[in-house]
């Protein structure tokens, strides 16, 4: 039965799938071409992609050819939508040639798409530096964020601990969204056996959208991680404490609250950095990621609506953020403006 709210769920979901799917490429055809933008055929192609979209997300599997379709469709889609528009407003103003003008917007789209796809397939090793009176010796630390697996490989998990290996760390941190599809071969997770260090996670959004999460959350001790949700590890002078993401912002007030330590160096792992304006006086450095800085330029400008503090570091009445853009993409493994990274932090 229609509800109120699934008729506006589709129609949203209709109107997102014709304007990414669809739309750039009528304005390009029709540059070519001299053809209306809006036809019959664009209809039927949106209701296509928008069913072939519809079954995949509810469906158990997830071939691999549906999702590249689906996602870097999705990439390639929203690239070619704004040089398209940009494209279709700039003649609007000037008397320009249309098929110069498409073959422009051709180049252009074909090159944002190649760097994003080879941003979206690295992995990168950012070093940031924090100075610190509650520590005695220096401690080297490595954070992670949205790696994603299921939507990324094990191929890209081999990439960031190929970084990994370059580092000499005392402590690896994982800020959620480590996966994000029950299909994930949690085998694959067998290389963090081969951390002879502490290896401390906590749960992101993702991890609380999957069916098997209660399952996978009890295997992870397995694989040398451990699940600090609403906990705390203390090492070398650091107080690291856990927070989750699924909870009120009052719950995780409450657990910062419960768990600092005065005479030691109050480090906050969580997910999303939206915490950190809540109760900066009781965080020394807190360590987020969820924004992955917006992925595809310019989808950053609306991410920061959201979120304020979208990428980098943040000081505030002698408190530090670092918000990470992400060690790996969701939904299109492409990233432009954005790139995804293992980070080094060094506190001294």
């Amino acid at each position: 039965m229609f509800t109120k709210k699934k008729i506006i769920s589709n129609f949203i979901g209709i109107s997102l799938t014709y304007l990414i799917y669809c739309l750039p490429y009528d304005i390009l055809i029709s540059f070519f071409s001299g053809s209306s933008i809006f036809g019959l055929s664009s209809i039927i192609q949106c209701f296509f992609f928008y069913v072939v979209i519809f079954f995949y997300f509810r469906s158990a599997t997830k071939p691999k050819f549906l999702q590249l379709l689906i996602f870097e469709g999705m990439g390639i889609g929203f690239i070619s939508l704004y040089v398209a528009l940009t494209a279709l407003t700039f003649k609007l103003f000037f008397n320009t040639n249309d098929f110069y003008l498409a073959l422009i917007c051709f180049a252009t789209i074909s090159y944002f798409s190649i760097i994003s796809i080879i941003n979206g397939r690295s992995v990168r090793l950012k070093t940031v530096r924090i100075s610190s009176n509650k520590i005695k010796k220096r401690v080297n630390l490595v954070f992670i964020s949205d790696v994603h697996l299921g939507s990324n490989s094990e191929k890209h998990l081999q990439k960031i601990f190929n970084e990994l290996k370059k580092i000499n760390f005392d402590i690896l941190l994982i800020g959620g969204d480590l996966i994000d599809l029950n299909n994930f071969d949690l085998q694959n997770l067998e290389v963090f056996n081969l951390i002879n260090k502490p290896v401390l996670f906590v749960t992101g959004n993702h991890e609380h959208y999957l069916a098997d999460w209660d399952r996978i959350s009890k295997k992870l001790c397995e694989f040398n991680i451990k699940n600090i949700d609403g906990k705390t590890f203390k090492s070398k002078g650091l107080n690291i404490i856990g927070v989750g993401d699924n909870m009120t912002t009052e719950k995780k007030k409450l657990i910062v609250m419960n768990n600092y330590k005065k005479e030691k160096l109050n480090i906050i792992l969580t997910h999303k950095p939206s915490l950190w304006r809540k109760i900066p006086s009781k965080i020394d450095l807190m360590l987020a990621g969820h924004t992955h800085k917006g992925q595809i330029f310019p989808f950053n400008l609306l991410v920061k609506l959201k979120f304020s503090e979208i990428y980098g570091i943040y000081k505030k009445f002698g408190s530090i953020l670092f918000v990470s853009c992400g060690a790996g993409c969701w939904g299109p493994r492409m990233r432009l403006g954005s790139k995804n990274e293992v980070v080094e932090i060094i506190i001294e």
